[in-house]
């Protein structure tokens, strides 16, 4: 997960993101942005990081129903 994250933080330092909710398939390793995680956190194929832009650094939490 921790090479993940930093895959997705270089990302969002570049393209200056504030906000951002992320679907990973567990199975597949297919990822995706979402604007709604209803049904993805119900399902445990999935995994869901939020991330957050304060000041200048990063948050990322995983989200768990």
């Amino acid at each position: 997960m921790s090479e993940l994250q930093d895959i997705l933080l270089r990302l969002y330092y570049k393209e200056d993101i504030r906000y951002a909710l992320v679907i990973v398939n567990r199975e597949n390793g297919e990822i995706r942005l979402t604007p709604t995680i209803t049904e993805a956190i119900a399902d445990l194929k999935y995994c869901v990081l939020e991330t957050k832009k304060t000041d200048s650094n990063y948050s990322i939490k995983e989200i768990m129903k």
